[in-house]
């Protein structure tokens, strides 16, 4: 305790203390005597942080550390002067002599027992350092005068040997600090404490290992909404997000101390750093765009650019301070564009009552403060635990669950208007892969296949409509002819079928004209499969009385995509073109879905042309995704013809006169040409083309022929009756007029609309509904109908459903809807 009294008297040390502060506004010692912070046991650890009973203090001028501490115990010093300092913290010093400094600090160690290994731990200093222990060197981390950064972010930790104890009494450490970044120097970051050496190198792993399982989850995290992007490449939200992590992960591993474990450059390791630095706030920025729908702006574009201009150069360089330099300088300000857009997006999503974002919004709020509550611990402004990392890790995690929530609110809505759609598809494509399993077992005589399977195709092709207003008829010939037994027979992939059905309490008449894709067997099996399924379509219609309840445009859209479910399971082995449809035996109204097929014809006065021309669909089985499935109408009235054929219509090989040679036929017109000479008689058609040239390929055609009147009501001012009585707000009136002329004209989609409308003024919500997805499903761009729709379903409390809908409406339109009709 001899050094307490070292000065010449209190009175005076005091005098000049206040004498200096008072001129000089800094805490500064004109005595070389250190307030002593006594240490009672070395068996546990203390912290020498800076605080009321722990003192640091700081120096510019050169010194020998161990005359220093000789004389300093001796009491022999020259007169020099000291600052306190705050320990650990981040402040710029300017004017430094020699780039260097001396920190130093007494402590005062109490004999009794103590561990065997006693060490220091420093926290991170910035950037090199030499550590004395009562004069003499005890570690030194980086090479002093060197122009590369060293190690300013490795927490230093430095055994003390047992000889350089003085127990009893008072101790002195120095540190040597020479800084790389121009007048940042000292220790900046994490903590400084003394105690035994397992002790701390066990807190120091345990610490680091913690970091590493919180990298894990991150890791896992990024790698799963990764593999989920790669299952559905039109989510580019999940690939943002997952990369975001991912260099989160590789970021926080050049953070943590772990990594000196490995013959890393340091160098290299900061580039990567500030590399990642650069592209994380951008990488989060697009996640937000994407996961809203946002469009890439103006902005955003110019802001990207210069991020990868700034990207690019970098990887060309390695200079520490360039980066330290680009980062300050451009891309932190770059950070206020991105997180502009970033609260910009969120906002207006809020004011949507979106909650995503409102989660969102809030999880970034709680970053800031965690950010913001770290700088300042830093800085030593306020003494606060580091928070920061364990609000991440929750941001993190809450953002996935969102994104895994959205994924599975995707599926259940899936799932909803499917209806048990998908285990039916699964267990009639297990029976019909059992079937053509059995089919390809027959290989043993070519003939016998060829006989066995026109067997199984021929009762799948049965024309069993039977309507007086309604007239059905087929003709098929495969181009695969054969003999077996003394029979002869055909074999292919074209298809026709008719059948009478009852929907939603109306007659009706279903129809398909299909051709599978492929010569003889591989064909005649898509022919299998398609009307096996389509049969077990219609029996399961019959049995189930809800599904006997549909509009015909829903049940039409749900046996469509069925049979794709079952086609794609094939994996684009199999492929089917196919005109499948309804008709209204009483009104004449026809239903139907062109997958690929060649167009129908319709004839009429004499004349042919084409149906739906501006509509088609992929395939059946086709990988390439359908998109929204809709069902054209049209009204059919006395005298019309209607005839569907597949390609070998076209296919015709014609003799060129001047070359006396056949070439293959490319005018699709020819077909109407011979639709109108054979008056759509099929019989007549059949020669005509036969009579144009040879048939390459098979040929169906199917004809709908309206032969008698219809039952239609049309009413020419019944809609401006019903729209007077909407204006008088008689809803009741107005339905029951609607219902009867809907009835008897369902062509007339307006009217339909207007039914919808009605029965949602009378909370009628989820008949209003049904009729509001049958106008979907004829015309899905009808906005005011979606408008209509989305409010329904807000009114049954899915919001899911009603946001998806509403999100489908363009800007302009829809304020304009929404207030003509949701008011």
């Amino acid at each position: 305790m001899a050094m307490i009294n070292k000065s010449n008297s209190f009175i005076t040390n005091i005098f000049f203390y206040l004498l200096l502060v008072f001129f000089s506004g800094t805490k500064l010692y004109s005595e070389t005597v250190f307030e002593i912070q006594k240490i009672e046991s070395l068996d546990d650890i203390t912290s020498l942080d800076t605080n009321i009973k722990s003192k640091w203090y700081e120096i510019e001028d050169t010194l020998n550390p161990k005359e220093f501490t000789e004389n300093y115990f001796e009491s022999q010093l020259s007169p020099m002067t000291w600052k306190v300092i705050t320990i650990p913290s981040t402040y710029k010093r300017e004017n430094v002599k020699n780039n260097f400094i001396w920190i130093a600090k007494s402590i005062y160690l109490n004999s009794g027992h103590h561990a065997n290994s006693i060490s220091l731990r420093l926290g991170i200093i910035n950037d090199r350092d030499k550590v004395y222990f009562n004069g003499e060197l005890i570690g030194q981390t980086g090479e002093f005068g060197s122009s590369t950064p060293q190690a300013y972010d490795k927490v230093r930790i430095y055994e003390i040997p047992q000889r350089l104890l003085r127990l009893d009494n008072e101790n002195i450490i120095l540190i040597q600090i020479e800084s790389f970044f121009e007048g940042e120097m000292g220790i900046a970051q994490d903590k400084t404490e003394i105690g035994p050496s397992k002790e701390i190198g066990k807190l120091f792993y345990k610490d680091e290992y913690i970091k590493l399982i919180l990298l894990m989850m991150y890791f896992t995290v990024g790698i799963y909404f990764l593999f989920l992007y790669i299952r559905r490449r039109k989510e580019t939200e999940n690939l943002y997000f997952s990369m975001f992590t991912l260099l989160l992960v590789v970021y926080q591993f050049f953070r943590n101390q772990l990594k000196y474990e490995f013959d890393f450059s340091f160098v290299y390791m900061k580039k990567m750093e500030y590399l990642i630095i650069y592209i994380i706030t951008p990488l989060f920025t697009h996640f937000i765009r994407s996961y809203f729908r946002f469009a890439w702006n103006l902005i955003l574009k110019i802001a990207d650019s210069i991020i990868l201009i700034i990207l690019l150069y970098s990887l060309l360089i390695t200079d520490i301070k360039h980066y330290n330099f680009l980062n300050i300088n451009i891309i932190q300000p770059l950070w206020l564009v991105y997180i502009s857009m970033i609260i910009y997006f969120l906002v207006k999503k809020i004011r949507e009552n979106n909650r995503d974002a409102i989660l969102i919004l809030v999880g970034m709020s709680f970053i800031v403060f965690g950010t913001v509550t770290d700088s300042l611990s830093t800085r030593g402004i306020i003494v606060f635990p580091r928070i920061l990392g364990y609000l991440f890790i929750f941001f993190i995690m809450s953002l996935a669950v969102i994104l895994a929530n959205k994924f599975v609110q995707l599926n259940q809505e899936i799932e909803e208007l499917n209806e048990g759609l998908e285990k039916k598809v699964i267990a009639r494509t297990e029976e019909l892969s059992k079937t053509l399993q059995e089919v390809q077992k027959l290989k043993t005589a070519q003939d016998g296949d060829y006989f066995l399977t026109s067997l199984l195709i021929k009762p799948l092709g049965r024309n069993r409509a039977k309507k007086d207003s309604v007239n059905i008829d087929f003709v098929l010939k495969q181009k695969k002819t054969f003999q077996f037994k003394q029979k002869e027979s055909d074999l292919g992939g074209d298809l026709c079928r008719s059948e009478n059905i009852r929907l939603n309490g109306k007659d009706m008449i279903v129809f398909f004209n299909a051709d599978a894709m492929g010569k003889s067997m591989q064909g005649a099996g898509g022919a299998i499969v398609v009307g096996s399924v389509f049969d077990s379509i219609l029996e399961r219609t019959n049995l189930n009385e809800s599904l006997s309840k549909e509009y015909p445009e829903r049940w039409l859209k749900n046996s469509f995509v069925e049979l794709h479910k079952v086609f794609e399971s094939f994996q684009g082995s199999m492929l089917v073109s196919i005109v499948m449809g309804l008709i209204d035996s009483k009104t004449g109204l026809m239903y139907y879905i062109n997958a690929e097929h060649p167009y129908p014809v319709l004839y009429r006065d004499e004349k042919a042309s084409f149906l739906g021309e501006e509509v088609t669909f992929y395939k059946l089985g086709a990988e390439i995704s359908q998109g929204f499935v809709s069902v054209n109408i049209f009204q059919l009235k006395k005298g019309d013809i209607v005839i569907s054929g597949s390609d070998g219509r076209d296919d015709i090989m014609i003799l060129d006169p001047k070359t006396g040679q056949k070439e293959m036929n490319y005018d699709h017109t020819l077909f109407l040409k011979k639709v109108e000479k054979s008056k759509a008689d099929l019989s007549q058609l059949v020669e005509e083309i036969k009579n144009t040239g040879d048939i390459t390929d098979d040929l169906s055609l199917l004809s709908i022929q309206i032969i008698n009147d219809l039952q239609n009501g049309f009413e020419e001012n019944l809609i401006e009756d019903v729209k007077k009585l909407l204006t008088q707000k008689n809803y009741l009136n107005a339905l029951e007029k609607l219902e009867v002329y809907t009835d008897l004209n369902p062509v007339d989609t307006e009217a339909l609309f207007l039914q919808s409308f009605t029965l949602k003024k009378i909370k009628r919500y989820h008949e209003a509904i049904l009729v509001g997805e049958r106008i979907r499903i004829r015309d899905p761009k009808n906005y005011k109908n979606i408008v209509n729709l989305s409010h329904c379903y807000s009114m049954v409390d899915n919001l899911d459903r009603a946001s998806y809908l509403a999100n489908l409406v363009p800007e302009g339109k829809e304020k304009e809807f929404a207030k003509k009709y949701l008011n």
